[in-house]
């Protein structure tokens, strides 16, 4: 699910954030994730994605941030 956010900043029509959802499922606890992003901004002060993975079964949870020159990580596996 994706969610725009104009700025509030300035009043204007453009979308200056982006919240995505989404919910998977894994075949077992064992499924090694990564997280990969090769979608970025071309300004530079927005091209990080704040990232927050939860496994409610496990009661996990996995913070981190993916920039250009950092466009991965594996998931609850550090």
């Amino acid at each position: 699910m994706l969610n725009p956010e104009a700025s509030h900043k300035h009043k204007s029509d453009n979308i200056d954030q982006v919240t995505i959802t989404g919910r998977y499922s894994l075949p077992s606890k064992l499924t090694k994730v990564n997280f990969n992003v090769k979608l970025f901004s071309n300004n530079e002060h927005k091209q990080h994605y704040q990232i927050t993975a939860t496994n409610k079964t496990q009661k996990l949870t996995h913070q981190f941030e993916l920039s250009p020159t950092s466009p991965f990580s594996k998931v609850f596996n550090n």
